[in-house]
């Protein structure tokens, strides 16, 4: 029996532009980093995407997840970005609001940033962030992002992933 054609996705509809996005989450430089923050008091490195998605509509408040630890140990966090987001297929090509997945240890990421600006071979890319590093100002914050703060943090870029609804 012959099998019916997979129906195409849709696309999912723009909800609001890069620009947008990242205006959201400049509102939050220098505020400092809280685990499961959700707010200008304290913010960590979900809370930074989930909060401008919240407030744009790209996200819904039941899509908020905060009942985790602060080193990921399972598929939690993938499991979510795959939920919300579409993997690029190479993270080379992220553009300003997707989201690069930083791993330090394990099979799993543990951290997350928001491209600013696009990769670029001699300076890798610029990212805002919640840094947890309470060493190094434990807050939000933006810089360039190379191999060398890579290095200096024994981290590695997992996967860049691009966010539903932002167009």
């Amino acid at each position: 029996m012959p099998q019916a054609a997979e129906e195409p996705l849709e696309p999912t509809p723009t909800i609001a532009t890069r620009d947008e996005y990242l205006a959201e989450c400049r509102k939050f430089l220098n505020v400092r980093w809280q685990h499961q923050g959700r707010s200008e008091k304290g913010i960590d490195c979900a809370g930074l995407l989930v909060v401008p998605a919240l407030t744009l509509g790209i996200l819904q408040p039941t899509d908020d997840v905060t009942n985790y630890g602060r080193t990921p140990h399972d598929d939690t966090l993938t499991v979510l970005l795959h939920k919300h987001c579409r993997r690029l297929d190479d993270w080379r090509t992220a553009q300003p609001a997707d989201i690069l997945a930083i791993k330090y240890a394990g099979p799993q990421p543990q951290h997350l940033m928001v491209v600013t600006k696009s990769y670029d071979v001699r300076w890798g890319f610029h990212v805002i962030h919640a840094y947890g590093n309470t060493e190094m100002g434990g807050s939000v914050v933006e810089h360039r992002l190379d191999e060398g703060w890579l290095k200096s943090v024994r981290g590695k870029i997992h996967a860049a992933f691009h966010v539903d609804g932002i167009g």
